[in-house]
């Protein structure tokens, strides 16, 4: 069953006219306004559009069932029986109607299932205020079919995180100080889940009960030494003994001690990123996305479904490879001792006197590389609303983000490639200029270009806070915090995708723009009333002069075009047939 309600009505009379009559009581004459039910006929307009467009073959109309304003049709799609309900509620302040789409389980993985309930949804949603999905049986199956594999694969880093951290930090690895936050998360989560499973009474579950978002936060895990050292130059300049007894600063007293550590190593800098190939984060984030996705019981349709599978199917070949990596992992004690090094101290020492102007402040002050590393996370967020705006389309196609390296040097960070027209490809080049030390002004330049011409741009500045030491209160004073612009990237973001949208692929919107006016007047569609293999889109090209001949128009996906044998129809070999004759002809040669 598929179940989806239209809120308030931009139009009644698609739904009740006003009946006026006149009354003669007493010699009086009296006007009678009355309502009368019309709907009927708004649905057989809606249906023959659908009709038109050749997502029905055919339909016949049941009549009114069970009660008052609960149309019932019987629609035919390719020999497909399908049975549609239109129910009418009217309360007092808000009118809805209710389409239900019953089909036999079978057809849940059938692409015209999808093709009616979105063509319904596009044709009422113009005269409704607000469409509710409620029910999708068809969206339900296709998630189910995806979450086994995400949960497959999320068992795989389990596995991943748990070889490589026993052979760095040893079994006991998660009671680890860096690690309380994830083991007080195991220890909930754990108490459910062994309370409703006795026979996991006695196993380790910590790694099952560990989100996805938590395991690679895990490996980005700084780990530090036992013991605490400190340089005596620092503890006379910072005052430290003040600062410990300073009861009003509680929360800057815990960040003044958290620094004290020197810093072991980096998990993922040290361990992890060289198990993976360079454009894993990207992969991984649309893998958590994902996951969430489906987890969360979001819509959706075939399209998102392959896009979905093909990131799970690529996530598991990483982990899988990095797991195979992982035998080749040798931590000797002489490696680890090397790791605290006389620089690595010296550098938590500069690191330990910003701490104390930001404990002090609160201000934001950042170092050249915390800059560079935050105008590139402020340049990833922009390319995370392009890609995630435009993941699940078929007619553009995004690069992996590449990160920038260095500064000062303009880097093409990903493409967005235009699947019918290469020529059309937008390059987005990033570049990062830093001038370090507090008030400091460092810029983000992003240019868009086609064909080596820009024609959007936005400059992103982003100021370093600023403090100033107060010698009488022996303390650090704001003189004034970070700031970003960041509204600039909004509007090139927004501008960006509204291009994409409306412009890149000029030719479909061609076609849709004179598709009534040809079927009007007899003419012929340059498109196939057929399906691609790729999108489930009917724009294949049958004219050459359009586009070539067998191409779909919306991703630009070859399809093998025949024309059957015996009915003279065209069919698409990839979805449907054989050599010679169309599936429908094919069926009936076999029966006979």
């Amino acid at each position: 069953m598929i179940k989806f309600s239209f809120i308030n009505v931009k139009d009644i009379s698609k739904i009740y006219k006003e009946k006026y009559s006149s009354n003669n009581f007493l010699g009086e004459e009296t006007r009678v306004t009355t309502e009368e039910y019309v709907a009927v006929s708004y649905y057989d307009s809606i249906i023959n559009d659908l009709i038109s467009t050749g997502i029905i073959t055919k339909y016949k109309y049941k009549g009114c069932l069970e009660r008052i304003a609960n149309e019932a049709y019987e629609v035919v799609i390719r020999d497909n029986l399908y049975n549609m309900f239109f129910t009418v509620d009217s309360f007092e302040h808000c009118n809805q109607l209710t389409v239900t789409i019953d089909y036999n389980e079978m057809y849940n993985l059938e692409n015209n299932l999808e093709k009616l309930k979105f063509g319904l949804k596009s044709l009422l949603i113009k005269d409704w205020n607000r469409c509710i999905w409620l029910i999708d049986e068809q969206s339900e199956a296709l998630a189910s079919q995806l979450y086994n594999k995400i949960y497959f694969v999320e068992n795989l880093i389990r596995e991943l995180v748990n070889n490589v951290l026993i052979k760095v930090l040893g079994v006991d690895w998660i009671h680890m100080p860096e690690f309380h936050k994830v083991n007080k998360q195991y220890k909930l989560r754990s108490l459910d889940f062994k309370r409703t499973v006795d026979n996991f009474k006695n196993v380790d579950d910590s790694l099952i009960s560990i989100t996805t978002d938590t395991l690679f936060e895990i490996m980005k895990t700084i780990i530090y030494d036992q013991n605490v050292e400190l340089n005596e130059l620092i503890q006379k300049k910072s005052d430290i003994k003040l600062k410990l007894f300073d009861n009003d600063k509680n929360g800057s007293v815990l960040q003044i001690l958290r620094e004290l550590y020197n810093k072991k190593y980096n998990l993922w800098e040290d361990f992890f990123k060289n198990l993976f190939p360079s454009d894993v984060e990207t992969i991984i984030t649309d893998f958590i996305k994902n996951r969430n996705h489906i987890a969360h019981n979001k819509l959706v349709d075939f399209y998102a479904s392959k896009k979905i599978e093909d990131n799970i199917t690529r996530m598991r070949e990483i982990i899988e490879s990095a797991i195979t990596k992982t035998n080749d992992i040798e931590m000797s004690k002489e490696y680890l001792e090397t790791l605290g090094t006389i620089d690595e101290q010296e550098r938590d020492e500069n690191e330990f006197i910003l701490s104390l102007k930001k404990s002090d402040t609160g201000v934001d002050i950042r170092t050249e590389k915390e800059i560079f590393e935050y105008l590139g996370d402020v340049l990833e967020k922009f390319y995370s609303i392009i890609h995630d705006k435009f993941y699940f389309s078929a007619e553009v196609l995004l690069t992996e983000f590449i990160n920038i390296k260095v500064q000062d040097k303009e880097v093409e960070v990903f493409k967005i490639c235009n699947n019918v027209n290469k020529e059309d490809t937008l390059c987005v080049y990033g570049k990062i200029d830093i001038t370090e030390g507090e008030g400091e002004t460092s810029k983000l330049l992003i240019n868009i270009k086609c064909k080596d011409n820009i024609f959007m741009k936005a400059e992103i500045e982003y100021t370093n806070g600023e403090v100033i030491y107060d010698a009488e209160q022996s303390c650090y004073m704001p003189e004034r915090d970070s700031m970003i612009n960041i509204e600039v990237l909004d509007d090139l973001s927004a501008n960006l995708i509204e291009y994409v949208e409306n412009e890149m692929n000029t030719l479909k919107k061609e076609i849709d723009d004179s598709r009534y006016s040809i079927l009007k007047d007899g003419g012929n569609l340059p498109v196939a009333d057929l399906a691609c293999w790729n999108c489930g889109c009917e724009y294949i090209s049958i004219d050459d002069d359009v586009y070539p001949y067998g191409k779909c128009i919306n991703c630009g996906e070859d399809n093998n075009l025949k024309e059957c044998g015996i009915c003279g129809e065209l069919y698409n070999e990839s979805e449907d047939g054989d050599d010679f004759f169309c599936g429908y002809c094919k069926q009936k040669i076999d029966e006979d």
